[in-house]
């Protein structure tokens, strides 16, 4: 399942899915991304580093992975 939204500091921003959150979004999920943007605009996030492509991704279990699409990533380096 996608999540509903991706943050990659200093990359190319937001991304969003399709998967609208419904008409009761979970709390947690808007508690966990209301304190990542305060954190942003207060200290920053890490510097994007193209070596991890690290990813914020917000969803039911908010997590930080490092490139977490290689997959469709290295199929769109094989085609350029």
């Amino acid at each position: 399942m996608e999540p509903i939204v991706e943050v990659r500091p200093g990359g190319s921003g937001a991304r969003t899915s399709h998967r609208p959150p419904g008409p009761a979004p979970p709390q947690h999920l808007a508690d966990v991304m209301h304190a990542a943007w305060v954190a942003f605009a207060t200290t920053g996030w890490p510097r994007y580093e193209l070596e991890r492509r690290t990813t914020m991704r917000f969803d039911l279990t908010p997590a930080v992975d490092d490139d977490p699409r290689a997959a469709v990533r290295s199929v769109w380096d094989a085609v350029r």
